[in-house]
């Protein structure tokens, strides 16, 4: 059963850069990411751009993995030290082999880390003394500051979240099986209260729902938390979970929340590349994608080489489509780059470079 893992060590104590003092300043904001090997550039940048517009915080960040080299944990020990020396990093290590057969019997897809899954683990992961901890995904970029955020009383709520395009969708809930009242949130930026989650056994359940409802999870680990956690999330704005379609004129929100998403496209606190179409990709076509290069530039002295999402004969009819709309013979809407919001990247600009 689930609840009986036994972990052979959750803490790789040896890179634990904390001094005693961090786990009980309630001032400092704990962050948490969950990564791999192939997704430490992408957190490397995400967690630049929280430090870079949150200079005057002290943050303890949690880097969840199942492994990673001793390269790839001193490039992100790297990253932080270099842009702050009040900053501090650990890593947390489940080096269980029973992670690998939980890992065998999930839905899996190109774009999904595995890692993602780690965020159900939070609460064994991390020390006893961390109650509150915000979670964010590897692919996003922080734009102003998460103090706000991270001050949201969560008293009896298990978590602060913002809610995603499916939170009326009648066939979520349906599929979920819980009132469409309770909302559904999107899981890449998570005020997480550790507290409730320990004392609700709420590791043990979504790993539960997980293993035993795989046809009803399309979404994922998101849809495990929505399903345990509906009706003890408190809701925050949308501009802490901006998603990068809503800057390719694709609104799939209901119309309810169209003055928040107006806000939150022109104020975003948190960029989030949440599609398949990430930044480092050729068929990426968010505006910002040219902001996240320009990090990726600035952090490692290189250029990123692009790679392509596609594969096979999927990738040569995507070249094709490409090539016959950039010679007018035939239009693609997936080819329609946006070219708007010159003034909001010029702003988010002044606070990294």
């Amino acid at each position: 059963m689930v609840h009986k893992i036994d972990f052979e060590h959750t803490q790789d104590k040896k890179v634990c850069r904390f001094q005693e003092e961090y786990y009980w300043n309630r001032k400092v904001m704990n962050i948490c990411f969950a990564t791999d090997d192939n997704y430490v550039k992408a957190t490397s940048i995400a967690i630049m751009t929280v430090l870079l517009t949150n200079k005057d915080e002290e943050i303890s960040f949690y880097i969840l993995s199942q492994s990673l080299t001793e390269k790839n944990k001193q490039a992100l020990q790297n990253t932080v030290f270099k842009y702050s020396s009040k900053s501090q990093i650990c890593f947390c290590i489940l080096t269980s082999s029973i992670i690998d057969k939980f890992y065998s019997t999930i839905k899996k897809e190109n774009h999904v880390s595995l890692a993602t899954y780690l965020r159900l683990f939070i609460p064994s992961l991390l020390p006893n003394s961390v109650q509150k901890i915000l979670y964010l995904d590897g692919d996003i970029i922080c734009t102003d500051s998460l103090r706000p955020l991270y001050e949201t009383d969560l008293k009896d709520s298990s978590l602060a979240a913002a809610h995603d395009e499916r939170t009326c969708d009648s066939e979520c809930f349906e599929r979920l099986n819980y009132p469409m009242k309770n909302g559904y949130f999107g899981a890449g930026v998570l005020l997480i209260n550790v507290d409730y989650w320990r004392k609700n056994n709420i590791q043990k359940k979504c790993i539960g729902f997980v293993l035993n409802n795989k046809k009803v999870c399309v979404w994922h680990d998101q849809d495990a938390l929505n399903k345990i956690l509906n009706g003890t999330v408190k809701f925050c704005h949308i501009k802490y979970n901006v998603y990068e379609h809503l800057y390719e004129n694709e609104n799939n929100y209901p119309a309810l929340f169209n003055t928040e998403i107006k806000e939150a496209v022109e104020n975003p606190v948190i960029i989030h590349f949440c599609s398949g179409r990430k930044p480092w990709t050729f068929e990426s076509r968010c505006p910002f994608t040219s902001l996240w290069l320009k990090l990726y530039k600035q952090l490692f002295d290189k250029k990123c080489r692009l790679v392509h999402r596609y594969k096979g004969k999927t990738r040569f009819l995507w070249g094709i489509k490409k090539t016959l709309h950039r010679l007018g013979i035939k239009k693609y809407e997936e080819f329609e780059y946006s070219r708007g919001y010159f003034n909001l990247k010029k702003k988010i600009e002044e606070k990294y470079f």
